[in-house]
């Protein structure tokens, strides 16, 4: 166990580019091992930003599998079947949505079969690197602007109140971090587990007020052409969610700041969200990019 002490935030934003992204196009693969799935997606990112492995300094990443669950030492199997040595990793694993019916029984009540998200096979990647080396790659880079994290609790029962997520607190330290505020961003890539994982995300990071979620929604504001567009690529909610989905939203912010998204590509934004949620709406991430 490392615990840290409170610090002021450092001045970095902006210092940390994300150069390369690659979603892949599975959605069904049986038969296909999951470390098959991080291989092609780990290449794919490197192409992307004229990379190999052998430029890997770091790795992070988690794995699930349907029998088994979340594996101890994916991140080491995974570089191991990569043939990589990184000299960092991470294997932090706190998120997943839950199935809507286990063994029969519905358990996603009073939520219907369109509120929830899709089950998929797949993977996504994305490749970091300082400013610095981004600028001598020429590479079309989305800088990171800010981020925050943040916990809240382990079970939903706990949560007080009960309309209130760890997204205010990690949203508001992005925003703090980014020097901006809620008003400045033009697309983002909200994790939706089920539709009410959105509506409480759009209240908590203040892109409208407590309870107005509905009403921000309805009015058009989350389309395209709208005051805040979001999950181009149709989000877990209807394209890919192969049970951690948050490399997925950060791949589709860097493809719609570059202007390549393959689905819905808005007109030159400039600046993109990407949020995500875990566990029983326990912790909570928030990133900030931009080019």
């Amino acid at each position: 166990m490392c615990l840290s002490l409170r610090r002021p935030t450092a001045s970095w934003s902006g210092k940390v580019a994300i150069v390369g992204a690659y979603e892949s196009a599975r959605r069904l693969a049986p038969g296909v091992h999951p470390f098959a799935v991080q291989a092609e997606c780990a290449r794919g990112a490197l192409s992307d930003a004229g990379l190999e492995l052998a430029d890997v300094d770091g790795l992070a990443t988690a794995a699930s599998f349907p029998a088994e669950g979340a594996r101890e030492m994916a991140v080491a199997e995974v570089a191991e079947y990569l043939g990589v040595h990184p000299r960092w990793v991470d294997g932090t694993d706190i998120g997943g949505a839950a199935p809507i019916s286990h063994a029969g029984h519905a358990v996603a009540a009073p939520l219907h079969r369109l509120d929830c998200c899709v089950v998929t096979d797949s993977g996504g990647a994305f490749v970091l690197a300082s400013s610095r080396r981004a600028q001598s790659m020429n590479a079309r880079s989305a800088y990171v602007l800010g981020f925050g994290e943040a916990l809240g609790q382990v079970s939903m029962s706990q949560m007080w109140p009960f309309t209130a997520t760890a997204a205010a607190a990690s949203g508001a330290r992005a925003f703090q971090t980014a020097g901006m505020q809620p008003a400045e961003i033009d697309c983002a890539q909200l994790y939706d587990s089920f539709t009410i994982t959105v509506l409480l995300a759009l209240e908590d990071l203040g892109f409208c007020g407590k309870g107005e979620g509905g009403k921000f929604a309805s009015a058009g504001e989350l389309a395209p052409g709208g005051q805040l567009p979001i999950n181009t690529d149709g989000g877990g909610l209807s394209s890919n969610h192969p049970g951690r989905r948050g490399a997925l939203a950060v791949v589709e912010a860097v493809r719609q700041l570059r202007g390549i998204s393959p689905g819905v590509r808005l007109d030159r934004p400039r600046t993109a969200l990407v949020h995500g949620m875990g566990g029983s709406l326990s912790t909570s991430a928030t990133l900030i990019l931009g080019v």
